[in-house]
């Protein structure tokens, strides 16, 4: 990622900065460090340091996994991904890492809850497993992540939880929209989002997920394949 600040009343920002960052990873824990030098060096007042991120004068919702807005809002492969960082007034300051993880751990659960039709999966987890879950998706650490997942495992996969990601022309807000498909599925991604948004042109789209183009016969019985962290799969809509 390519990351700026930008802001009218500071005439001297820090040089652009390149992060590298995992797919699987958010906006908020990438730049968090590189938000908070911004603020020092330009002296940002307190009341000034509410944080939003932009791209191509688009805001973007740090909530969803960086991949799934890369696949959202950037051209195929058109990278670096170039993030602006923009301060104004507002409350709270910046989102730190205890709430991120939070939110991260409510994510977790609801795709969780969808996809075993069960809290009984719950029952599984020690009390320092969310711990050790939003570490591994932060650190990257695959085996931690799966020996965490894997006791869900016994229990019995009753379908899939998708939030597909869109803009509306003339609008600065990235859209989500979730639905579940439950187990077995033998339709069509073209048919299913045939059925989600009846009024789409379904030919002069492109649909993407983990980075890769998916084509409108891809099964969606073999999306289980794309899941995110969090237990979505992302679909952007281009």
């Amino acid at each position: 990622m390519l990351v700026e600040g930008a802001m009218d009343e500071y005439e001297k920002w820090p040089s652009p900065s390149f992060v590298f960052a995992s797919r699987h990873s958010y906006l908020n824990v990438v730049l968090n460090h590189l938000v908070e030098k911004l603020a020092d060096v330009c002296v940002v007042p307190e009341t000034m340091r509410f944080v939003k991120f932009y791209h191509n004068d688009k805001l973007i919702r740090w909530q969803y996994p960086l991949g799934a807005l890369f696949d959202a809002t950037c051209e195929q492969n058109a990278i670096p991904f170039k993030i602006v960082i923009k301060f104004s007034g507002g409350e709270p300051a910046i989102k730190y890492q205890p709430a991120i993880q939070s939110d991260f751990l409510h994510w977790f659960k609801q795709g969780m809850f969808l996809r075993f039709g069960s809290r009984l999966p719950f029952t599984e987890f020690r009390e320092d497993d969310d711990t050790k879950l939003w570490t591994s998706v932060v650190n990257g650490n695959v085996d931690d992540y799966y020996e965490v997942l894997d006791k869900t495992h016994k229990y019995d996969v009753k379908g899939v939880p998708i939030r597909f990601l869109y803009r509306v022309p003339d609008d600065e807000y990235l859209f989500c929209k979730q639905l579940f498909v439950p187990n077995p599925s033998k339709e069509s991604l073209e048919q299913l989002i045939a059925t989600t948004f009846p009024t789409l042109d379904i030919q002069q789209q492109t649909f993407i997920s983990q980075g890769v183009i998916l084509p409108l016969e891809f099964p969606v019985s073999k999306l289980e394949s794309l899941l995110y962290p969090d237990l979505f799969v992302y679909i952007a809509i281009l």
